[in-house]
């Protein structure tokens, strides 16, 4: 778990792009609001008037280690913050300590600002029970193809399911268990959806 001390009155800025096509979101921790600027559109949220913040780990085909922060105002749009940029080039830019460091000051500033707030981790229960659900289904099947590759002597077959099944599982296994629901302290942040230090 991760200990987030007191707030500072710093300006923090971080910014990212979140398609390939398309500018960057550039997002301001002041001192007694959070800004997030998207091209001539800006959105300012007072820190109490946060209802809800959700933190989770949805990797795509570009980047396996892109997680998301989602901002809920009271009576606003629910504004997406992500640890990584998609570049024209076809490039993924990973944030990872840009993007741990904007999210822990978040934390604090809210706990400072005394809102009342929900802090959640990983996917709404409705999205996370059919995903385990698909999960749990796709190994069992994988483990019977596997069985009966191995007894019919198909061993070019049973490799290449051990191969790219295992590739499989090993993604949903991470979807799986870093997404499960939950609710946090913002005193002490789940490090499973949150970058690496």
């Amino acid at each position: 778990m991760n200990d987030v001390p007191a707030a500072s009155s710093e300006t923090i800025v971080y910014h990212f792009r979140p398609r390939l096509l398309g500018g960057e979101v550039l997002c301001r921790l002041g001192e007694h609001s959070v800004e997030f600027i998207v091209g001539i559109r800006e959105t300012r949220v007072a820190y109490p008037m946060i209802s809800r913040v959700r933190l989770s780990y949805r990797p795509t085909n570009m980047s396996l280690r892109r997680y998301i922060l989602e901002v809920w105002p009271r009576g606003g749009i629910r504004v997406e913050v992500a640890s990584v940029s998609f570049l024209p080039s076809l490039e993924v830019r990973d944030h990872s300590p840009e993007f741990r460091r904007f999210v822990e000051e978040l934390h604090r500033r809210i706990v400072a600002a005394r809102g009342e707030c929900e802090f959640v981790a990983g996917f709404p229960a409705w999205r996370w029970w059919p995903l385990a659900g698909v999960g749990a289904v796709s190994a069992v099947a994988g483990a019977v193809a596997l069985f009966y590759a191995l007894i019919s002597g198909q061993l070019l077959g049973a490799l290449l399911l051990v191969g790219l099944g295992g590739f499989f599982l090993w993604q949903v296994w991470a979807m799986v268990s870093r997404n499960r629901p939950a609710t946090y302290s913002p005193e002490a942040i789940p490090e499973y959806v949150l970058p690496a230090k």
